[in-house]
């Protein structure tokens, strides 16, 4: 599953071999800029997928959770919430 939004914001999930309804706490990795990972493992980010459907049908998901990222060399904790609902298009 590979999921980007459109032009003028930036976010993408990248969850290779994520392929059906379930709650995953690894297997993805969410980018919150270009070439900027925060990968579930080592971080407290849970991907729950409510609906796969087929080419041409929804996907419907939630990512909550935090993670941490190094600003002026300390560690800061962010919380991540985001729901998705995409049309499938492969």
């Amino acid at each position: 599953m590979h999921i980007q939004s459109p032009a003028g914001s930036y976010f993408r999930l990248f969850a290779p071999g994520i392929n059906s309804v379930g709650i995953y706490t690894s297997g993805f990795t969410v980018f919150k800029v270009l070439n900027t990972p925060i990968n579930a493992t080592g971080n407290n980010l849970t991907l729950q997928i409510s609906q796969f459907g087929s080419v041409d049908n929804y996907i419907d998901f939630t990512i909550n959770g935090t993670y941490s990222e190094i600003v002026n060399r300390g560690p800061v904790t962010r919380t991540l919430s985001v729901t998705g609902h995409v049309k499938r298009d492969f």
